[in-house]
């Protein structure tokens, strides 16, 4: 994992901007132009960390524009500048100061979104779980209230999803071998910057998990991929 770490920064700080695809994944061939636009139009603004290829929507249209924003750091194919990396403790050193300092509830909405990212975060910190990087950026992006850029359309698929897989063994899975598509040219820029509420909300239910909400009693994802982990660990340390 340190070794991950190591070369995503100094990729960064030597391109300045980079492209990250993880390696079980196919794009759109309209990915890589999408990203260079974006990476060049937000070049300057700080408010942006990521521009991701994913989008876990599901075929709802969330936006007349080309793209929206998200709280959500999505990594299965994206691109980012120096500036972002910059940002990410590998330490996690200022982690216990801004959960002492309620920082979560600044960024979440209910309860349950809250327990989940305390959960996921406190277990990398006490070394429960390992810190994983794409984590480690979302608590950045957390920290410094930023946003990641979403495509209107998907145009990255984990291609993944079978039983020889670390973590993503189901291929029925709901984020399995998504279908991707093209995106229009010349981008329609939305005029404004905020995040999508409605959106994050159903990305936190479908992917993460909702941690206890009555509304859906699904597991996202990454809940699933997380409990089983610290199964794991608990299996481990009983011997």
């Amino acid at each position: 994992m340190q070794e991950i770490l190591v070369a995503l920064t100094g990729f960064l700080i030597m391109l300045k901007r980079q492209l990250f695809l993880k390696m079980i994944v196919s794009q759109s061939r309209h990915f890589f132009a999408y990203c260079d636009e974006l990476l060049e139009r937000y070049r300057k603004d700080s408010r942006i960390m990521i521009v991701s290829g994913d989008n876990f929507d599901f075929g709802v249209k969330s936006t007349i524009y080309s793209y929206y924003f998200s709280r959500y750091s999505q990594t299965w194919g994206w691109a980012s500048w120096a500036r972002t990396w910059k940002l990410v403790d590998p330490s996690m050193n200022l982690w216990p100061e801004f959960r002492n300092a309620r920082g979560l509830e600044s960024m979440l909405t209910t309860p349950a979104e809250i327990k989940y990212w305390d959960f996921i975060f406190q277990g990398m910190y006490s070394g429960d779980f390992n810190k994983g990087w794409d984590y480690l950026l979302q608590l950045s992006s957390f920290m410094n209230h930023g946003l990641s850029i979403i495509p209107s359309v998907n145009l990255i698929s984990n291609i993944g999803f079978d039983h020889d897989a670390t973590h993503t063994t189901d291929n029925t899975h709901c984020l399995a071998n998504l279908d991707t598509f093209p995106i229009n040219f010349p981008l329609h820029h939305p005029p404004y910057i905020f995040r999508h509420a409605q959106s994050d909300k159903d990305v936190q239910k479908n992917v993460f998990g909702d941690q206890g909400e009555e509304t859906d009693k699904s597991e996202g994802l990454m809940s699933r991929l997380g409990r089983r982990l610290n199964s794991s660990i608990r299996r481990l340390t009983a011997h």
